[in-house]
């Protein structure tokens, strides 16, 4: 068997690993801790979220500043609540001229129901459609 002079022998890599306790396993060191359940489950609560689709559903909507009292939110944006969480809403949402803001009924005033048409992207739910439903449903 010739040895190359290109590069190290393979063995020499195995040998230097076992020197340091690679390959087998170390008293003292400590064992991987099991992640908790909990964050599991958040996990996988996340990765559904980001991926959630919304086609004619119902749910709660309202300015993200003056209802939900989101951080961050600059001005008066629509925001939805979705499982307890609030996400900033992008696409088609109810224009200045169609709904009056600060109204009795306005978004800045109360939350209201809308059936909804998108996505959750992350930490923005991207609409296509928005509908708002009567504050007040006649009977």
């Amino acid at each position: 068997m010739a040895i190359r002079l290109d590069r190290p022998p393979r063995w020499s890599l195995f040998l230097l690993l076992a020197q340091l306790g690679a390959c087998t396993p170390s008293a003292s060191a400590p064992e991987p801790k099991a992640a908790p359940a909990a964050t599991e489950a958040n996990r996988l609560a996340q990765a559904d979220a980001a991926s959630r689709q919304f086609k004619g559903d119902t749910i709660k909507v309202a300015c993200g500043s003056c209802v939900f009292k989101m951080e961050g939110a600059k001005g008066c944006p629509w925001a939805a609540e979705i499982d307890g969480e609030h996400y900033l809403i992008e696409g088609r949402a109810p224009a200045d001229g169609e709904h009056d803001s600060h109204a009795d009924d306005g978004m800045c005033k109360v939350a209201r129901e809308a059936v909804v048409t998108g996505e959750l992207r992350a930490d923005k739910l991207v609409v296509t459609q928005m509908d708002l439903l009567p504050l007040h449903p006649t009977k």
